[in-house]
């Protein structure tokens, strides 16, 4: 039985390596990828289990990574991302930027308005970001803060 919950979960830090499945017709078929995730923990937890204090996790684990996907239809991703919640979850954090290139189809309808044979090709080529943080007022259970697209 393959678990990694003992490496990830438990100390909140290490690799792991998700898989991208892609079977989306509209974007020519199937392609896969990849996302490397690597979970970090802060400087204070990573202190606590060198002494030999092994706990649960008070605090969800930072997470950074990479993300690639390419299908048959010459489509592609590339990315990176982050996640992290700083001063005892006062302060979270979400980001992740990266490219992206999707090739497309459009199929008109013919005079006899049956779906025409004829296609029209079109690409986007896109660059992307996303930043999220939000700060926690006080010792209250809500959180106050800003998004960018």
């Amino acid at each position: 039985m393959f678990d990694v919950s003992s490496i990830v979960l438990d100390n909140s830090t290490g690799f792991m390596t998700l898989p991208i499945i892609i079977t989306e017709q509209a974007l020519g078929g199937f392609g896969d990828g990849s996302t490397l995730a690597f979970f970090h923990e802060s400087k204070a937890e990573k202190a606590r289990r060198q002494q030999g204090k092994i706990e649960a996790p008070k605090l969800p684990p930072s997470v950074s990574g990479l993300a690639a996907a390419y299908t048959v239809n010459d489509c592609w991703l590339g990315a990176g991302f982050h996640q992290g919640s700083y001063k005892q979850d006062s302060i979270r954090y979400v980001g992740a930027m990266g490219t992206a290139q999707i090739n497309l189809k459009i199929y008109g309808r013919a005079e006899s308005s049956r779906i025409s044979d004829s296609s029209e090709k079109f690409t986007f080529e896109r660059n992307f970001l996303f930043q999220d943080m939000h700060f926690r007022p006080g010792e209250s259970n809500f959180f106050l803060g800003a998004e960018y697209i």
